[in-house]
This record gives structure tokens, C-alpha cells and sequence, in this order.
């Protein structure tokens, strides 16, 4: 738009939000300006994503600058009225490129934040403690002094007092946050006064950010009594304070933005999956972030097809509101265990001590290397896992424990008599020599492995059942579109008389190209759709689209440009072929060399010889153990996916699964759970959820499975005798 200069308004009725990106240094910042909204000119706002304008709002650069100088006795303190969580803080400037997007999507009066009509979550206060560990959860409000005209204002005296503290004998003087920047670092001590300057510091310039870089009082007088900072609600006064920014920004009434964006920023980046990398949940989660992975996440997100693309997150956060708050602390970093009935609070079970004088209530004392409950959560990659690392941690403990009592049973047992030939056995070997012991580990492991094998078989009889009454059209696998598996796909995982589906096979080697990027070793393999047939030039245009799409969505952290290629290529089939057809499988294996060769090249201009050679490459028959002489063979596509899963490439692939038709068969159960039960399902917790249901009529639905498998076998011996 065209205006006039300094503040005079501009005729234009509308404002464009964006300025000349031009190199900012560490001590400038960002600022989104809005313009007051006029009704009667009717003036509408036009927001960019990359807005960017001189000024010091959104900036942590501040804060981050002044922590770093601080000793480890004012560390100690920031650590002890609960503001420890800000020492974690990396990101040194606000990234504004989805600024905008951000605050449009974050209702202020719900705080519902919408990414589109079916991806929507609340942020809380959790929220906020999960981003920076502030004080949360308790009765005491962030009380603000009041605002009103100083005539009247019964908290004139404590403002006054806080400006002459820096020299200032103005009514309406404002103390800047630079005064601040240079004492803190000299109150060595971290007496009252740090403490208080501190906390002003870090709302001033971050949490609850002027747009003057002068310090906001309201807050003072939860800092008279220093002892008292960390019994404040301080998460739910930030999630407050961007509300109230959001609302003064939206309605006009503000003309800089002057809220935490970047807690918003964080917040988002953790609730939406975004290429399905599951990140570090640990909290404070802003200590996972930097200004290049803001900066390379926002990049990456452009490249889709706008901001919000992704899985949202419903399981994993929020953290914190499974842990146990008193007085607005964390206590002992364990999460709410279930109490044993509600006569009274000290009967839940927790882990400390070694015995329990409660009725019914056995406690156990964690050793130093178990994990406690908080760290199991920040590494489980979902629900299920949490449980299984939860049982298995408690399992260890309790062993452990019973483990030392039988040593010391044992100590208390005469020695063995010197005169006998026979050497002493060891207390362990003594103990599992014990006849009652092997019992009761058989028991035990056959329980577990019932329970295990009757949830999967229930969940493969739910997917693969041919039952009238289920919907053919469900989708049971949603790896995102167009990698989707209804349940009238899944039936040829079950039907042993039909080719199992494509689509199947595609989500398998989605699944497996997800589990390389966690190799110990990084990605060692890359899986991505061939082709049947293609002749012409349009057909291989098509495959190289398809390619290029392939590569793009489910391998974003594999490039093939900078690994080293065996050059050479392995063709791997269950059936023997005569000289002829082994001909025309290497004229197959030309032309699929020449479009690798041409695709990647094309594609990756770092690429090394290895790839242009490609066409050179020899061919291969690896000698596996699983051939088969039948000419048809509607198992292709489970020797097809067990080969991708175990195959590396050496000369002799033996595969004792894949001889016989009931080891097959067992494997497409096993497919079809591991698809399902996949975290990468989008559709999991629905399918699980509509389990329990099954259960009720899985006997009927049997009885109706089986009568239609006699029906089909009577029908097929009809048509084989005509």
C-alpha cells in the first residue's frame, strides 16, 4: 500500500502486514504491528505470514542473554520459587512466519486452539506448564495491582516505590528492562531482590511481553514476600495474559502484539505430528528447540500445503496433567497412581519405603536405576508402550526385592558339611533348582503369552472376518490418504484364494521406512513403490510422479544421494525360472536400472557415481530356502513383505517362515495386527475401542466365518468337478 509518512494515517482502506526483510542483529526483535480498527472507514486487515518489523517484542534474546550470566547461587534460587524451567531456554528470537497463522487459530475466550473443522485441542495451563515447568495448580490467583487513575489507585504507593527504587520520581515513569539487565547480574547473593527483579525481568520480556521493553508491574505485589512466588498459579496468569493479547490484538485495541507466541509455537509444534516424527516429550518442552528447528520445522511446513498438515496428538500430551501438584510443585515427579479405596489420602500406593502398615497395600523403594514414572512417559511412544515399560519396570522391582529376601534366607542356612564330596551350589542355582519355582515361571509365562495371543487374535478376527454384518467400507489402517486399508482389503490377508492387496503392501513399506529412521545405524534400507507394467513415455511420466511422491512423504530423513550402493541388483522370487524367462527378467531389470539412474539424477543433483551408473549394474539371484514349484501362488505378496523385512542383501536368504503354507498363513495374522496396532495408525484407538464390542459377538460371528468357508469349499469343489 501507499501512505503517508510517520503516523499520519494512509487513504488506503486496506493494511497489509509486511515490511523489506532485511539482517537483524541478536539485539533487535520482531514486531506485528496492527493498526486500531476504525469502524466507520471500515478499514480491514490483511494478515502475512512474513511479517517482519523493527522493534523487541517476541524476543527471548533478552532473557536468554541475561541467564547466561548469572551464578550458580542465583541459578539455585530461580530453581527454588519455580522458575527453573526458564533456565532450559535456547530459542533467542520469534520466528513471525506463522505468527499470524498462530493467532488466528487461538480463540481467546475458549482457548481452543483450531487447526481445521477435525483438529482442534484446548490449551490449558497444563499446556503452558508442560512448555516451561512454571508454578501450576494451585489456589493461590497472580493478583495485578490495580489500574485505575493514581488519585485513586490503593497500589499508587507500591509503583511509586519501585520507580524511586531505580531513580525515577515521575508518576508515569516506566523503569526499562535494560536497568534491570545490568543489576541482576550483580545481586550475587540471590536475595529478595534478585528474586523479584527476575520475575519482573522474564514477564517483561517473555512471558507477558511489553511492547516498550519496560518492566509491567502488575505483578509486584506477588513479589513482596519473595517466600510466597512459588505458591502463584504463575501458568494459568501467563495462559491469561496471552488471551488477553489475543483479544486486545483481534478487536484493534492494541497496535503491537504482546503475547508468548512462542509458548503457542511450542505448544503446536508438540500437539501436531507433523511427518510423523514423535518428538521429546520431556518437559519443559521448549528446552528441545532452537531457532534452526524452528526455523527448519516452519520451512518443512511450508512445503505442504499450509500450516496444521499432520497427526494431531492426543495420547502423549498432555504431560503434565498426569503428574501430582501440591502448593504449585510437581511432587517427587511421579504421576497420580490410582488410590486403593478413599478412607484415606496416604493409602494410594506410592513407591517409597519398603513395607506398608496400610491394609491391603504392599510399597516397594525404587532402586536409583529404575526410571520413575515421569521419564517411562516421556519415552513411550504411545499408551500401550507406557503400560508394558510401567509393568516391566514394577516386575523388576518387586523381583529384585523378593530376590535379596531369599539371599539372606539363604545365608542363614548352615554351611554345607566339608567332609562331602559334592561342591556347594550357588544360592541362585539352589533356588531355581527348586521344582515349585519352575512351576511357577511356566505359569507365568504361559499367562502372559494367553493374554498377548488372545488380544491379537481377537484383533486379526475383527480386521479379517468376512462377517455380513461388518462394514466392508471401514478404513481399520489410515496412514494418511491415499494410504488407507478398509476392511474389505484387509479380507485378502484372510482369503487365501485371492492376491493380497496392494494397498497393504504399500502401508507395510511405510511401516518399515518409519522404523529404519530409528535404526541404531541410521536408515539402512528405502522402500517405495515399482511398477507392473508401463511401455510408454506417458506411463513412465506417471511412475516418475509417483516416485517423486513417495520419496518426498514417508522418507524425508533418507537421502540416497550420500550412501554408498553395492552396485548390483537382487532379484528375489519364490519360484525357479528356465534361461528364457530369466532373459526377460534382465531386460526388466535394464530398464528399471535406466529410470532409477535417470529419476535420481535428475532429482538429486549431489548424487554420486554410483547412482549414474546404475544401468551397470549386474543382476543377482540370491539363493533362498522357500522356493516354490507352483506356477500360482496367492502368498506373493506376504514372500513380497517378509523379504522387505528381513532381507539385507547378502547371497543366501534363508527363511524358514515363508516354507509352509501354516507358518504363511500365521504370518498374515501377524501383518495384519502389526498394521493395525502400528502408532502410525491414525485410526487405532477407534478400532481398539470398537474391540470390546466385538467380543460380545465374536461367537456368532465365528459360526457365521465358518459356514461361509464350508459354503465356498462346497461351491469350489463343484466348479473343479465340472
Amino acid at each position: 500500500m501507499e501512505g503517508k509518512k510517520g503516523n499520519e494515517s494512509s487513504s488506503s482502506h486496506a493494511i497489509v502486514l509486511s515490511a523489506k526483510k532485511r539482517n537483524l542483529d541478536e539485539n533487535e526483535g520482531l514486531k506485528v504491528k496492527k493498526v486500531k480498527a476504525n469502524k466507520d472507514k471500515n478499514i480491514v486487515i490483511h494478515r502475512q505470514e512474513s511479517a517482519i518489523i523493527d522493534g523487541d517484542v517476541h524476543m527471548p534474546f533478552h532473557l536468554v542473554e541475561m541467564i547466561k550470566k548469572i551464578l550458580d547461587d542465583q541459578i539455585k534460587v530461580v530453581k527454588e520459587i519455580g522458575f527453573g524451567g526458564l533456565l532450559s531456554l535456547k530459542v533467542k528470537r520469534t520466528a513471525t512466519d506463522m505468527l499470524s497463522w498462530l493467532v488466528d487459530c487461538f480463540d481467546h475466550g475458549s482457548c481452543m486452539f483450531t487447526i481445521d473443522s477435525k483438529k482442534d485441542f484446548v490449551v490449558t495451563e497444563f499446556d503452558v506448564y508442560d512448555v516451561f515447568c512454571l508454578p501450576c495448580k494451585t489456589s493461590k490467583k497472580v493478583e495485578e495491582i490495580s489500574r485505575c487513575a493514581n488519585v485513586i489507585n490503593p497500589d499508587y504507593d507500591l509503583k511509586v516505590k519501585w520507580r524511586s527504587h531505580f531513580g525515577l520520581m515521575g508518576e508515569n515513569d516506566q523503569i526499562p528492562l535494560g536497568f534491570l539487565e545490568s543489576k541482576i547480574p550483580l545481586l550475587v547473593d540471590g536475595g529478595e531482590e534478585f528474586r523479584q527483579l527476575f520475575i519482573m525481568h522474564a514477564f517483561s520480556s517473555f512471558l507477558a511481553p511489553t511492547s516498550n521493553r519496560t518492566v509491567d508491574l502488575r505483578i509486584v505485589k506477588c513479589l513482596v514476600d519473595v517466600n510466597q512466588i512459588r505458591t502463584y498459579d504463575w501458568s494459568k496468569y501467563v495462559l491469561d495474559r496471552l488471551c488477553e493479547a489475543v483479544k486486545s490484538y483481534k478487536e484493534g485495541n492494541i497496535e503491537w502484539f504482546c503475547g508468548c507466541v512462542l509458548m503457542l509455537e511450542i505448544i503446536y509444534f508438540h500437539r501436531l505430528r507433523f511427518r510423523n516424527v514423535v518428538l521429546n516429550s520431556t518437559i519443559p518442552l521448549f528446552q528441545h528447540w532452537t531457532d534452526v528447528d524452528i526455523r527448519d520445522r516452519i520451512r518443512n511446513e511450508k512445503l505442504s500445503k499450509g500450516f496444521g498438515c499432520g497427526i494431531l496428538e492426543f495420547d502423549t500430551y498432555l504431560v503434565s496433567e498426569k503428574l501430582q501438584f501440591e502448593d504449585g510443585q510437581v511432587v517427587c515427579n511421579q504421576f497420580k497412581e490410582a488410590p486403593v479405596n478413599q478412607t484415606s489420602r496416604k493409602e494410594s500406593v506410592v513407591y517409597e519405603g519398603v513395607r506398608s502398615n496400610v491394609k491391603g497395600v504392599i510399597q516397594f523403594e525404587l532402586p536409583a536405576s529404575s526410571m520413575s514414572n515421569e521419564e517411562i512417559r516421556s519415552i513411550a511412544i504411545d499408551e500401550v508402550y507406557e503400560k508394558f515399560l510401567l509393568m516391566k519396570r514394577d516386575l523388576e522391582v518387586v523381583s529384585n526385592f523378593y530376590m535379596n529376601e531369599l539371599k539372606v534366607l539363604f545365608q542363614t542356612r548352615k554351611p554345607n558339611d566339608g567332609s562331602t564330596s559334592t561342591p556347594p551350589m550357588s544360592q541362585t542355582d539352589l533356588f531355581f533348582m527348586d521344582p515349585r519355582v519352575h512351576e511357577i515361571v511356566d505359569e507365568i509365562v504361559s499367562l502372559v503369552n494367553w493374554v498377548l495371543d488372545a488380544v491379537v487374535q481377537e484383533l486379526v478376527d475383527y480386521c479379517i472376518s468376512d462377517y455380513h454384518g461388518f462394514d466392508l467400507n471401514e478404513v481399520l489402517v489410515s496412514f494418511g490418504k491415499p494410504f488407507e486399508i478398509t476392511r474389505n482389503e484387509f479380507l485378502s490377508l484372510g482369503e487365501l484364494t485371492i492376491a493380497i492387496s496392494s494397498v497393504i503392501i504399500d502401508c507395510w513399506a511405510l511401516l518399515l521406512n518409519e522404523n529404519q529412521k530409528s535404526s541404531a545405524h541410521g536408515p539402512q534400507k528405502l522402500y517405495f513403490w515399482c511398477f507392473s507394467k508401463y511401455s510408454n513415455t506417458q506411463d513412465i511420466d506417471k511412475l516418475f510422479d509417483i516416485w517423486s511422491r513417495w520419496l518426498f512423504i514417508p522418507c524425508n530423513d533418507f537421502d540416497i544421494a550420500n550412501v554408498e550402493l553395492e552396485e548390483k541388483l537382487q532379484f528375489i522370487d519364490n519360484m525357479s525360472y528356465d534361461t528364457k524367462y530369466m532373459s526377460e527378467v534382465e531386460k526388466f531389470s535394464d530398464v528399471l536400472s535406466d529410470m532409477l539412474s535417470i529419476f535420481l539424477d535428475q532429482r538429486l543433483p549431489q548424487s554420486n557415481d554410483s547412482v549414474k551408473n546404475m544401468i551397470e549394474y549386474t543382476l543377482e539371484s540370491p539363493y533362498v530356502n522357500w522356493k516354490s514349484g507352483k506356477q500360482k501362488n496367492n502368498d506373493s505378496g506376504i514372500y513380497t513383505m517378509v523379504s522387505m523385512l528381513y532381507f539385507d542383501g547378502a547371497d543366501v536368504f534363508n527363511c524358514d517362515v515363508l516354507k509352509t503354507v501354516s507358518t504363511r498363513r500365521a504370518l498374515r495374522a501377524q501383518i495384519a495386527a502389526t498394521l493395525v496396532l502400528s502408532d502410525m495408525n491414525i485410526v487405532r484407538d477407534e478400532v481398539l475401542e470398537k474391540l470390546s464390542e466385538f467380543r460380545l459377538i465374536r461367537s456368532e460371528v465365528a459360526k457365521d466365518v465358518f459356514d461361509g468357508i464350508k459354503k465356498k469349499t462346497k461351491q469350489g469343489k463343484k466348479e473343479k468337478k465340472v
